[in-house]
């Protein structure tokens, strides 16, 4: 199984094969609200794709993604920040993991708001 820590370095194919978005991802992602909830689900769909595995909450990201995901969804972007920053709500944290899975063709393993162990359906 996948890390849940995202790497402190990420190459440019990197960023542009698992966090560069398609059509369908790109509008789900426009229907949050503001910026702060569009790079919360962006982050947890890239991740997803990444390693198999939801984004643990509390560690710091890596600049390069954040700057790259404010140019690919066309907002500003926070220098440095933690994905448990972004969110006020834990809920909406639940969520945006939740929808990061379906999109991706994802379940939870065990049925709860906070699932960690998730695999293809």
């Amino acid at each position: 199984m996948g890390a849940h820590k995202a790497p402190r370095e990420l190459s440019s194919f990197e960023l542009q094969t698992l966090f560069t978005y398609n059509h369908a991802e790109h509008e789900l992602i426009g229907r949050r609200r503001g910026p702060t909830m569009k790079l919360g689900l962006a982050l947890h769909i890239g991740f997803l794709r990444m390693s198999g595995c939801l984004l643990d909450a509390f560690n710091i990201l890596p600049p390069v993604l954040l700057r790259h995901l404010g140019t690919e969804l066309g907002i500003n972007s926070p220098d440095l920040a933690s994905l448990r920053a972004l969110y006020a709500r834990g809920r909406t944290l639940s969520d945006h993991r939740l929808l990061a899975c379906q999109t991706l063709g994802f379940r939870c393993a065990a049925m709860n708001d906070r699932p960690k162990a998730i695999r293809r359906y």
